[in-house]
């Protein structure tokens, strides 16, 4: 998880939406029978579920009231390093959240391609859903507004197919 998200943010704070999608669509070998045939997308996605199920993090102190305490987490631990080897300053947040949001709704396209129901991983962007400034809605609008040209999918995230996007988006 750590690492997914740290070159998840770098990829979405350098644009390489092409980058992210050779990430998330990584094929796994695995014995674990669970995740034999999986995405590294899908491997994620039932990573963070576990955690949430567990409700270990909130065992962390500072971490007990949080909504989303591994997207807390993640997003304290990781930003000093992210910011010392890529300089993203103000701009953090909004590579964190995006990249959260996009990796969700992968999670969910994934899930929707396997027939296994439609869900991801609600972020701190989930909690910020008001507002102008709401992640997954300025997500959501920049992919309209663009469409096909939309940077995500012509990098190849949901097969590069924006009715697949418009779909998961809206389940």
């Amino acid at each position: 998880i750590l690492q997914t998200y740290r070159a998840g943010i770098a990829a979405i704070d350098s644009q390489r939406y092409e980058s992210l999608a050779a990430l998330l669509y990584t094929p796994l070998v695995t014995t674990d029978h669970h995740l034999q045939g999986s995405l590294l997308v899908e491997a994620v996605g039932k990573c963070i579920l576990e955690l949430n199920r567990t409700n270990v993090l909130k065992t962390i102190p500072g971490h007990e009231n949080n909504y989303t305490p591994l997207s807390e987490y993640l997003f304290k631990i990781l930003q000093p390093s992210l910011d010392d080897l890529l300089f993203l300053g103000k701009s953090y947040e909004h590579a964190f959240d995006t990249f959260e949001v996009l990796l969700a709704l992968a999670v969910a396209d994934m899930r929707v391609v396997r027939d296994t129901g439609v869900w991801g991983p609600f972020g701190r962007f989930g909690w910020k859903r008001h507002g102008s400034g709401a992640p997954f809605q300025r997500v959501v609008q920049e992919a309209t507004a663009q469409g096909s040209n939309w940077p995500p999918l012509k990098g190849g995230l949901f097969g590069g197919s924006f009715e697949r996007f418009e779909k998961v988006a809206i389940e």
